[in-house]
């Protein structure tokens, strides 16, 4: 089960608490969306945590910016521990994700992320 962010507790659709976040189909964990940008670019957490600056793990690393801070309640400072880089890193990242040669792994991660699966549809009882 995922964590809240801001306090530990897990996340649950029916939590009304409102210390806490409510888990909705748009948010996901870092480390799921680690996983399909795994799937998707062949990238690992740790490659996007090496200090070299080529063009493929900038690419992969502010894709993976944009998405967790569009797709996760992570801030910035957060989704910057997750990879090894300082907040501002994460901030410019997602601003260059949407720059020439980035689109393209951006959209195709973009349209897996926005696609319904049946264990984010919300349960009828």
């Amino acid at each position: 089960m995922t964590k809240c962010e801001s306090c530990g507790r897990p996340l649950e659709k029916e939590l009304k608490d409102s210390n806490c976040h409510l888990m909705t189909e748009r948010q996901r964990s870092l480390d799921e969306l680690m996983k399909l940008m795994h799937r998707e670019s062949g990238i690992t957490q740790r490659d996007l945590r090496l200090q070299r600056r080529n063009f493929g793990l900038n690419q992969s690393r502010a894709v993976f910016c944009k998405l967790a801070k569009e797709y996760t309640t992570s801030s910035y400072p957060v989704i910057g521990k997750y990879i090894d880089r300082d907040h501002t890193t994460v901030i410019y990242s997602e601003r260059l994700a949407l720059s020439e040669g980035y689109e393209e792994l951006y959209d195709r991660i973009k349209k897996k992320l926005d696609k319904p699966t049946s264990s984010s549809l919300p349960s009828i009882s």
